[in-house]
């Protein structure tokens, strides 16, 4: 039985940068140079609780780019652009996420690489041509089963807000990593065209 992880990234995309991601009670993870927000929260985390057959993953992660959607959300009269990445993923040993706490070893302290667990980099395209533009990371929650059957299947659906992107043509590369750094594929999405 797949379960679903619902994840929210609110991005304004500015010409300066990007801001990284932080726990409400670190701010001190913010890079100081970028400019832009980028605030990743937990919208909601839908468990299809039940018996489940023990399926056979790699304990390393494995994802796969499923869908995406376009949609505007009224924020008191003012309306945001979201573009909804759908990420499949599975994982044999179930340890994706991190806890708040995990943040004192060596590989997850808030300056250490793997603090972040969901990999993002966002670019632009202009007439066919594909340009960097920024990169986010997201600290997803301990996902981990409780029970004896640890194996991980499931969808992320991640939400980022584009109403202030550089280019109505947008494509997304995202990378899953779990607790013992295994790191998943890349996966890239289609050429997003967002015009409302």
């Amino acid at each position: 039985m797949e379960t679903i992880y619902r994840f929210t990234a609110l991005l304004n995309l500015e010409p300066k940068g990007i801001l990284f991601p932080f726990e409400p009670e670190n701010p001190k993870a913010i890079i100081g140079f970028m400019k832009t927000r980028l605030i990743l929260g937990i919208l909601s985390l839908t468990a299809l609780i039940g018996c489940r057959p023990d399926k056979n993953f790699s304990d390393t992660p494995n994802i796969e780019f499923s869908n995406f959607d376009l949609y505007q959300e009224d924020r008191n009269g003012t309306f945001a652009d979201i573009v909804e990445l759908e990420i499949y993923f599975t994982d044999g040993d179930g340890d994706i996420g991190l806890n708040p706490e995990d943040t004192t070893s060596p590989n997850f302290c808030n300056s250490c690489p793997y603090y972040n667990n969901l990999l993002t980099e966002i670019y632009t395209v202009e007439n066919g041509v594909k340009s960097f533009y920024s990169d986010y990371n997201a600290r997803i929650k301990d996902l981990t089963p409780t029970g004896q059957n640890k194996t991980l299947e499931g969808s992320i659906f991640y939400q980022v807000d584009v109403t202030n992107r550089l280019s109505d043509s947008l494509q997304f590369t995202v990378q899953l990593l779990d607790r013992k750094l295994h790191k998943s594929n890349v996966v890239e999405s289609p050429v997003i065209h967002v015009n409302f």
